[in-house]
């Protein structure tokens, strides 16, 4: 196969919640403070410094070979009152982004990932009827203040997962079990993502701005049982095809109908992929799929079976969609470092295939930079490609950021790299290695 081409974007997610600390404007501040919500009790209070500690983390990323940093917005930070922006927040991301230029950084922001503000959320969250306008207000504003600053911009970060986890499963907050309330709310995200896309281009007209989508392969857990086979064809589908949909053709699934005003509010998709699922149909208050045997015990949307070729197949799926892609999340919550460099290779390898084969995708970020605070699962979940340790937080890069440095580099996956930090990884049929 062909080496990735020299423009392709190698970086790394670094988002707010997982890293930055100090939310304590945000409905997850408030979550957090009850027992048996967060795995391992604690709270994103420090998430590892990076708000204090962000010249030294771009500097590493940097060093790491990366060029490129997936970086979302607080929105709690930005605007921490109902009455107005902090002029103090805006200018921290203003030297964010004007740090990681100087590094020679692609910066991919995002404007929302699962937080908001706690004004927003103690009076409805996204249930709230004036839902799209709040944060088409809060879009304009970081438009005016930052929108020149990046090519790549995305409002909303997996809007379906979070619905998921807070309104289905009801392990995020608000903490509901409602298929009605989860709809509901979806609807008032996408309605905000085109209205957060239109004030994005009015500050920002060359910007290239996304629509990003937790993909996954759903399998059921009884391929015999018709209502089981069903059930997971529509878990995929609502994972993988109704935001896109909406936000390209305006056309959502039957028998919601057609909402033409979303038409048209995407300029490329951005893909999340962490594995397989599998569930079984069971009704109840959350939607008709329960899973099976998920890993770590909780049914967070990540939780499932490592399975790189489905990133390859995902990927041609949403080709479909007619606009350019990019991996905006993929990576492995472990301990062992051997088994993320397994994965990230595993990964990559299916990443070139998908290109070989035609699909455009232009950038891969790799699920994370630093072990951070992981929602409900606290520190427990690491995804670092650097661990983040200790009472000083000390950052210690993990060989599979320098096998990454090399995949960077290089735009391959090369035998030397292999030789000296995986020997015993073994390509896949039709992966000629240099």
């Amino acid at each position: 196969m062909r080496p990735f081409p020299p423009e392709f974007l190698w970086g790394a997610t670094l988002t707010a919640h997982a890293v930055e600390g100090g939310h304590f404007a945000s409905d997850w501040w408030r979550w957090e403070q009850r027992s048996g919500r967060i795995a391992d009790g604690t709270t994103s209070q420090a998430g590892c410094a990076h708000a204090v500690r962000f010249r030294e983390d771009i500097s590493l990323a940097r060093k790491l070979g990366l060029n490129a940093l997936l970086v979302s917005l607080e929105w709690s930070r930005i605007e921490p009152g109902e009455d107005g922006a902090d002029s103090e927040a805006l200018a921290h991301y203003r030297e964010v982004l004007e740090t990681m230029a100087s590094a020679g950084l692609e910066p991919v922001v995002a404007l929302h990932e699962t937080t908001v503000p706690d004004w927003f959320a103690s009076k409805g969250g996204w249930l709230r009827t004036d839902a799209a306008r709040l944060f088409s207000r809060y879009a304009a504003r970081v438009g005016a203040a930052l929108g020149g600053m990046s090519r790549y911009w995305v409002p909303m970060l997996t809007p379906v997962a979070t619905v998921r986890m807070a309104y289905l499963n009801g392990l995020w907050p608000p903490g509901r079990r409602s298929l009605l309330a989860g709809w509901k709310a979806l609807r008032h995200m996408a309605h905000g993502h085109a209205a957060a896309y239109r004030a994005l281009r009015d500050h920002a007209p060359e910007a290239q701005i996304g629509a990003s989508v937790l993909a996954e392969v759903v399998r059921p857990a009884d391929e015999t049982r018709p209502w089981d086979l069903r059930v997971a064809r529509w878990e995929q589908a609502l994972s993988n095809e109704l935001w896109p949909a909406a936000l390209t053709s305006g056309q959502w699934p039957r028998p919601f109908g057609a909402d033409r005003t979303l038409a048209g509010t995407v300029d490329f998709v951005g893909i999340s992929y962490y594995g397989a699922r599998r569930v079984r149909f069971r009704p109840g208050r959350g939607g008709c799929a329960a899973q099976v045997n998920p890993e770590s015990g909780r049914a967070a949307p990540q939780d499932g079976e490592p399975d790189a070729n489905g990133l390859a197949a995902v990927l041609r799926e949403a080709a479909r969609f007619g606009k350019p892609l990019m991996v905006l999340g993929n990576g492995l919550a472990t301990g062992d470092d051997g088994a993320r460099r397994h994965y990230l290779l595993d990964h990559v390898a299916a990443l070139q295939s998908a290109l070989e084969a035609g699909t455009d995708v232009r950038g891969y970020m790799f699920r994370a930079l630093l072990d951070g605070f992981e929602w409900d699962r606290g520190y427990s979940a690491r995804y670092g490609l650097v661990h983040v340790g200790g009472g000083s937080m000390a950052r210690t890069p993990n060989t599979s950021a320098y096998l990454y440095k090399d995949i960077a580099a290089s735009g391959e996956i090369r035998k030397g790299a292999l030789t000296r930090y995986c020997p015993d990884w073994r390509p896949p049929e039709g992966l000629e290695l240099a």
